[in-house]
């Protein structure tokens, strides 16, 4: 039982104070106007609401409650879930990050006696969908979990790394189904009801009433007579062939509306080009490059015959939802992610669209840079996705379309009947999409939209300019990470900790191939911290955060990266850092430490780490 609750102003206005609440409190309103028995912030500090939201106390748990949908509420550095217990220790920011801030705590009534027969055993401690994202996003971006199973083999590294916890299938399980409770069943409905099939038939080898087909794809109506979809997707009709191209609606086992022109964004192709003349693109080697692009701009319209029909017309998310898109914000689509599935043959007989749910985990521009906001235009995210589901519009919990799904990591793996490789999405989990102010930049445009423009071409350029060798890259990448860190607001210290250092030098634990250095440093509650490392060109090193042994955030970029990881501490202790490398590698590094605590970065407390598992 709680017996008293308690707020510890951190960051505004309010730093400083400490506000303390009985644990039987039905509920602590927070706001400019919150009253004498609430949490209040001076009028003067608009950034917070009249009423900006309250801690519910639902059967012994707080909880947050939002007022008004203007609101915004971070928990531990993610949107508040609602409905989720609030953990002892949490911080919290309002409003966005100049947003005051501050810490609650529960302090626990005496526990009853032993022998109590009525006492109620300690409950396991849910843990939030969103703080789970930001413990899982570092282990899903690009080469994390693959990486580990390369360093040390599944009876090494992957026992020790995730360190006994569930399986990572049964976290991202729990991560959809928390996140699927965010959403009204009537966007759920209208979702599923927008997503058609783009279905190819080939006349020459149909008979008389054949409904025999090929799908090709997802689309869904922005407007009447008019389909959203991948510009991949788009490129892959062609209507002079002699083939037919249709969108059929969910349920429908026949027929569909005839896809009559296409309209791809101006982009797509230009910057895909851009790329190879500078040999910068997948199917460009050259002596150092660390860039495999993913479809960028990667959107488009097709155009169809719909007649007087009425559609089940989606809503586009509007500029200001689409710039405060954060990591750890749930998201849901509707599609087909048909591809290596045993329904892959049968789908276009009759669509029966899948409804899929996950989180944004991070935001990048197209070169995968943290940038500003009209820029940070690719979406990465935790959707299960497949070949088929291309071009399905992705929705945030106020059922608006944020985004289109583009593409993902994907393994290629032999296919059991031969020919081609079929495409899996490998261990990473990490999938991308294009955010949707990409598509109604495109609907405005006219018929043909005109090429790229010359301020875009200068940023494309900015960016290539950063991979002309290893040593720019690093420090592009580094320049990049100190900015995004810088943009809090608060003054940044920072320390080259390590130049070349030897994951084999100093405290070094090795299992199997795998060689991991550790490093305990002291941290405040409520300030943040960052950590890059890069090793050799063509080498790699991977960085983890463990608080009480526990891994909360993995960063792996693979060879040629720079993996990066924050943490943003909810109470006073210590973290600890783990670097990992290949022994076969021979890594040597360098690691680059921040802070904004306001204390200086100094050596680390202790370099005794806990042994393997």
């Amino acid at each position: 039982m709680i017996k008293t609750v308690r707020i510890t102003h951190l960051g505004g206005a309010l730093k400083g104070k400490v506000q303390e609440f009985p644990g039987d409190t039905r509920s602590i309103l927070f706001g400019r106007e919150a009253g004498p028995d609430g949490v209040t912030f001076p009028p003067t500090d608009r950034i917070v609401g009249r009423k900006h939201f309250s801690l519910d106390n639902k059967s012994g748990d707080f909880k947050v409650t939002l007022i008004g949908s203007d609101h915004y509420v971070e928990v531990n550095g993610h949107p508040a879930e609602i409905g989720v217990p609030i953990r002892s220790g949490s911080v919290f920011r309002l409003g966005d990050e100049k947003g005051p801030t501050f810490r609650v705590d529960f302090e626990e009534a005496e526990a009853a006696a032993a022998d109590d027969d009525n006492r109620t055993q300690r409950n396991k401690v849910r843990t939030s969908a969103f703080d789970a994202v930001g413990g899982l996003r570092r282990k899903m971006m690009a080469g994390g979990l693959a990486a580990l199973v390369l360093f040390a083999g599944v009876g090494g590294a992957l026992y020790y790394i995730i360190e006994k916890e569930r399986s990572l299938d049964e976290q991202f399980a729990d991560l959809q189904e928390r996140a699927s409770q965010t959403f009204l069943q009537a966007d759920k409905d209208r979702l599923t009801s927008a997503a058609y099939l783009v279905v190819m038939q080939d006349p020459a080898g149909m008979g008389a009433g054949d409904k025999q087909g090929q799908a090709i794809g997802t689309a869904w109506p922005v407007a009447d007579g008019l389909f959203a979809t991948n510009a991949h997707v788009a490129l892959a009709l062609n209507l002079t062939g002699g083939k037919k191209f249709l969108l059929r609606a969910p349920g429908k086992t026949d027929g569909g509306y005839a896809v009559t022109a296409t309209r791809v964004h101006p982009d797509y192709s230009p910057f895909f080009a851009f790329l190879e003349e500078r040999k910068l693109g997948a199917f460009s080697p050259s002596e150092f490059n660390p860039f495999n692009p993913v479809g960028s701009y990667d959107v488009a319209l097709l155009v169809a015959d719909t007649g007087s029909d009425k559609l089940p017309l989606l809503e586009l998310a509007p500029p200001e939802e689409i710039a405060s898109l954060k990591p750890g914000a749930p998201l849901a689509y509707a599609g087909y992610p048909i591809e290596g599935t045993v329904d892959a043959g049968t789908a276009h007989a009759s669509p029966n669209p899948e409804l899929k749910f996950g989180n944004v985990s991070a935001l990048s521009d197209f070169f995968f840079f943290p940038a500003e906001a009209p820029y940070s235009q690719l979406v990465h995210h935790s959707l299960p996705t497949a070949g088929g589901a291309s071009g399905s519009p992705i929705i945030d919990t106020k059922g608006h379309v944020v985004a289109i799904l583009s593409g993902g990591n994907n393994t290629l793996v032999e296919s059991p009947q031969g020919g081609t490789k079929a495409r899996l999405t490998n261990a990473v989990q990490t999938n991308f999409a294009q955010r949707v102010d990409l598509l109604r930049a495109l609907m405005a445009m006219p018929d043909p939209p005109p090429p790229p423009d010359a301020a875009t071409i200068a940023y494309w350029q900015s960016r290539a300019d950063k991979f002309t060798d290893w040593d720019h890259y690093v420090a592009a990448k580094v320049d990049a990470f100190r900015v995004s860190l810088a943009n809090a607001g608060k003054k940044l210290a920072e320390l080259k900790a390590c130049t070349d250092c030897s994951l084999k030098d100093g405290n070094t634990t090795t299992s199997a191939s795998l060689v991991r250095r550790s490093e305990t440093y002291p941290v405040k509650a409520g300030a943040t911290y960052g950590f890059i490392a890069y090793a050799k060109a063509n080498q790699r090193i991977s960085l983890g955060v463990f608080n009480a042994g526990k891994m909360i955030a993995y960063a792996d970029e693979g060879r040629n990266g720079v993996p990066n990881l924050t943490y943003q501490a909810p109470a006073d202790g210590t973290v600890e850092l783990r670097l990992f490398g290949d022994e076969n590698d021979k890594v040597a590094y360098t690691l680059y430490r921040f802070s904004d605590d306001g204390q200086p970065l100094g050596m680390p407390e202790s370099n005794e780490p806990p042994p393997l598992e």
